[in-house]
């Protein structure tokens, strides 16, 4: 037993100095926006200031405002410089505890500014056109969801800009140039989305956060990293914007429009920026000319975006999701999911269903795989005799193991490829499960009101009986640790069958395995946590099933 002990002491002693730095010695970090808030509370806004001087929202509001709503969508449009910088999701709560509504985008000049701009580019350079300090005028509006406004420049040539929200969460801009000049002018119009840096993004591999765009078909990831180095352009582009874990700000050009090209960058104001604009086209005198480009601006809804790309003609515009390298496997997987969901009416429901469906479904390779585990540990006496006999001949006990195999018709494989084959689907799985947007904010029994948060008990603090605070690395649930005991569960239950592993390995497996993971996984969603301790019970009661009726034979 002394190895065990020494085993437990090195996993204890590892624990205890990674708390200790966690709570006495790694350095505190204090955000220091508000500070810059309150410093360059004071400060004009203008498009030529350093990042360095923000207001506070509440100063940048008090620019003139005009209001676009509907049922899901609340935004507003700044007049001076005609910016769409505070628009927010009225279905979709930033947490559990406030009805507070998402807030996609973030007025100008503020320490986490986000806002989108419609202009014009003119490639004659002695044209006047709006900047972000040009105020626009309100025209005679209609409903709710339209806003037209204008100005006109000193030469005479006017500009128009026509709002319009659809019924949920697509933008239409219709931009308007009206040419007084006694010259042909080249025009085109443009979107640009910016975004005050540096960026907040969760520090999860398995979702893709930043600048996205799709070019004749092809997705292409543009890291705000590489933007710290250089800028990125694209020709035939057919949308681009930023993209969340959740949400999605993406400019969409006019699907009867051709040539779209676009680029991103980080400037020289410290934002990045994705741009969009449409070809050059002439515009006589006295004459004008329309162009359309599209925002969508909501959440990255799988049904939606299918929706959009239907009925807008937006290539590939559900890889806004990051479905990864199984896309053909996670897309079937999450539609099965939403359907379950659509008659359970409970996300977290729709996932044990699911995963009860899954184990059916490769059960038959389950069976496979236990009996050729079977075959392999009948054959243990024999394989330790040829051991003994050719100890001091690998290359001769390899040969005569495997004639061993041949003999008895073993593939030792064979208990491997049924594994390999669940792997593609249960990665698939994975992923859905934390890129999905339902399990956001979905509640399960009991204390779990967020699926797509970490279980907020820690055992440390006995549930929560202990007023303390602690760093995020010690804070493991309850669910975290029903997930460990159905690990050692099911451990011990094949390490018992396992006649091949010494009693250290059958421990390592059975005890320091579990608690490695509970430890790594406690900061998981509590979704993936759940989905985890049911599919352990499920493959307890499977391999019991196969023992209890013996599908593996009567010496299994």
């Amino acid at each position: 037993m002394s190895e065990y002990k020494n085993i437990l002491l090195a996993f204890g002693a590892c624990v205890l100095v990674w708390a200790g730095y966690e709570m006495f010695i790694k350095p505190k970090f204090e955000p220091n926006s508000q500070s810059l808030v309150d410093k360059a509370s004071k400060i004009p806004i203008s498009p030529e200031a350093p990042p360095a001087c923000f207001v506070s929202e509440d100063e940048s509001l008090k620019e003139d405002r005009e209001i676009l709503s509907n049922r899901f969508v609340e935004g507003k449009i700044r007049l001076r410089g005609a910016l769409l910088d505070d628009f927010s999701l009225k279905n979709y709560k930033e947490n559990t505890v406030q009805d507070t509504p998402v807030r996609l985008l973030r007025p100008y000049g503020t320490p986490h500014g986000y806002w989108v701009r419609m202009g014009w580019e003119v490639k004659e350079k002695d044209v006047i056109l709006p900047t972000q300090d040009t105020v626009w005028s309100v025209k005679k509006g209609g409903s709710s969801n339209e806003l037209n406004i204008g100005w006109k420049n000193s030469q005479g040539i006017e500009f128009e800009q026509k709002f319009s929200l659809d019924k949920k969460y697509m933008l239409k801009v219709v931009q308007t140039i009206k040419n007084a000049t006694s010259r042909t002018l080249f025009v085109r119009c443009k979107g640009e989305i910016f975004r005050q840096s540096p960026v907040e993004i969760g520090d999860h591999w398995l979702s893709y956060e930043g600048p996205i765009a799709v070019c004749n078909r092809v997705l292409s990831n543009i890291p705000y990293s590489d933007l710290e180095k250089r800028s990125r352009k694209f020709k035939e582009a057919n949308w681009g914007g930023i993209s969340d874990k959740y949400w999605l700000v993406a400019l969409v050009g006019d699907f009867d429009s051709q040539s779209v090209e676009g680029w991103s960058e980080k400037n020289s104001d410290g934002m990045y920026c994705m741009t969009l604009a449409q070809k050059f086209v002439p515009v006589l005198p006295k004459e004008s000319h329309i162009q359309v480009q599209n925002v969508f601006l909501g959440p990255k809804e799988v049904k939606i975006l299918d929706y959009y790309e239907r009925t807008h003609k937006i290539q590939r515009f559900d890889l806004a999701v990051d479905f990864g390298w199984f896309y053909f496997i996670t897309k079937p997987v999450f539609y099965i999911l939403s359907f379950f969901k659509t008659y359970l009416g409970s996300f977290a429901v729709a996932i044990l269903l699911l995963t009860v469906c899954v184990r059916g479904l490769f059960f038959p390779l389950a069976v496979k795989s236990a009996r050729s585990i079977a075959a392999m540990q009948r054959l243990q006496p024999k394989l330790l005799m040829l051991k003994e006999r050719f100890k001091e001949d690998k290359i001769a006990l390899n040969q005569a193991i495997m004639e061993l195999y041949r003999a008895q018709k073993i593939n030792p494989f064979s208990s491997i490829w049924p594994m390999l084959l669940q792997c593609p689907l249960f990665f698939a799985l994975y992923k859905v499960l934390f890129i999905s947007i339902e399990m956001r904010q979905a509640p399960f029994w009991g204390w779990i009101q967020d699926l797509s948060a970490p279980d907020p008990t820690s055992v440390f603090t006995v549930f929560g009986i202990i007023p303390m605070d602690l760093p995020s690395s010690l804070t493991i649930g309850v669910w975290p640790l029903l997930m460990g005991a159905t690990m050692i569960l099911q451990q011990r239950f094949a390490a018992a069958q396992n006649v091949a592993l010494d009693r250290s390995q059958q421990w390592v497996l059975s005890y320091g395995l579990p608690a490695l993971f509970v430890y790594m996984m406690a900061r998981f969603p509590v979704g993936m946590i759940i989905y985890w301790t049911w599919n352990n019970i499920l493959t307890i009661l499977q391999q019991y099933f196969i023992r209890y009726f013996k599908l593996v034979g009567d010496n299994a």
